[in-house]
């Protein structure tokens, strides 16, 4: 048995996916709690906030930390009450030191569970997908996003560790509220910043769904054969881009399509700020970051979202605009082409992602387990309406 260690970090965590590992641990230190964020040493890079400064209040860079083997993390994981890890980065970090934890003296994990690794992964026939599953299960608590294939995924492979939680976001300031007397004329634009992915590049049998963004592009193009007038600026990116780049390229619509390459933060949030509507995905039936953004800049999202599933986490529905099929797409794109009721969705949107997405929101599930996963009281932890620790399940069994 490992002998007892001290433990001088709250939350060590682990995984730098869409830079969730410094949202999670700037909201987790603003309630107090000692975090150290760890990255892979990566050549050429240092670890950095990647983010204003007046969004990181209490996590400083001293904070973020590289690391360069995996008895580094081992050495630097002992020190803390708790771990947590993004798409179980810990897990294959350690590698087969992973089944050895307990006798490296290692303290509860919490594994965020973002998407494809749930939605494909966890049910993947393959050495790397029988580890995961082994990983999933030995953690204190799986926290997910209730997407279809996710949902399927769950219940498929009798994952009981696991719960549903609102992923907190950077969102960025409210923009000024524009004056709708004074609306821009000319065609709408459209931003396509998502992967373009249509499952024919890239078809594996663990591929549970696409972006479905072919359908989009079909349809798009259909409205302009009947006179629809908008433009359309998509990011080269993506299994399948250059498939959807014939397409475009092939049709009479060409001079419509504005294809650019990988855009800096900066660029992105611009192209977003200039665009009509943004447009993320239609197949795997979940919010992504993509539209979160987008919708907290008060922008309307063209997107599928499984209603069934919204109802495992959200009290009321996202206000995007929701559609599956090629002739539901294209008739959205009528129906939404007046730019005063898009100003008008595209501010309720931004309400709502406030309401849901902002951190201070979303971390008190998370400070929940974290309570039931050490038994450390942090002020507030436990000051919630929703949850309470006696209707947690109880993840101890997996251990």
């Amino acid at each position: 048995m490992a002998r007892m260690m001290k433990r001088e970090i709250d939350v060590l965590i682990y995984g730098d996916l869409a830079a969730l590992d410094l949202v999670f641990g700037e909201y987790l230190a603003r309630r107090g709690l000692r975090v150290i964020v760890a990255r892979k040493n990566r050549e050429g890079q240092n670890p950095t906030l990647h983010a204003s400064s007046d969004f990181h209040q209490a996590l400083s860079a001293e904070s973020v930390l590289k690391i360069s083997s995996p008895w580094q993390l081992i050495r630097i994981a002992r020190k803390a009450r708790v771990i947590v890890t993004i798409i179980g980065a810990l897990g294959f970090a350690l590698n087969w030191r992973w089944p050895l934890r307990g006798l490296f003296g290692l303290p509860p994990v919490i594994n965020i569970a973002a998407g494809s690794d749930f939605s494909e992964l966890l049910s993947e026939k393959s050495h790397l997908g029988f580890f995961y599953r082994y990983f999933v299960r030995k953690c204190f608590v799986n926290l997910t996003v209730p997407y279809p294939h996710i949902v399927k995924n769950i219940v498929g492979q009798r994952i009981r560790n696991f719960s549903f939680l609102r992923f907190p976001y950077l969102l960025p300031p409210p923009p000024p509220v524009m004056d709708t007397t004074e609306l821009r004329t000319g065609p709408l634009r459209f931003f396509h910043p998502s992967h373009i992915d249509f499952k024919i590049n890239d078809p594996g049998d663990h591929r549970n769904s696409s972006k479905g963004n072919d359908r989009f592009l079909r349809a798009l193009l259909k409205a302009f054969d009947d006179g629809f007038d908008a433009q359309c600026t998509i990011l080269y990116r993506g299994p399948d881009r250059d498939i959807a780049r014939k397409m475009t390229d092939n049709s009479h619509h060409s001079a419509r399509f504005i294809w650019k390459d990988t855009l800096s933060r900066d660029d992105l949030n611009l192209e977003i700020g200039a665009a009509d509507i943004v447009v993320d995905q239609f197949d795997v039936g979940g919010l992504g970051g993509i539209a979160i953004e987008a919708m907290a800049m008060g922008k309307p999202v063209l997107v599928y979202l499984h209603p069934g599933c919204l109802d495992l986490l959200y009290p009321d529905h996202p206000p995007v605009i929701n559609a599956y099929h090629e002739v539901e797409i294209y008739q959205a794109l009528w129906a939404n082409a007046d730019r005063r009721k898009l100003m008008a969705l595209g501010r309720a949107a931004q309400r709502w992602v406030y309401s849901y997405h902002s951190g201070d929101t979303c971390i008190e599930p998370l400070l929940l387990y974290y309570f039931q996963a050490t038994g450390h009281n942090v002020s507030r932890c436990c000051q919630t309406p929703e949850l309470s620790v006696e209707e947690l399940p109880d993840a101890r069994r997996n251990q």
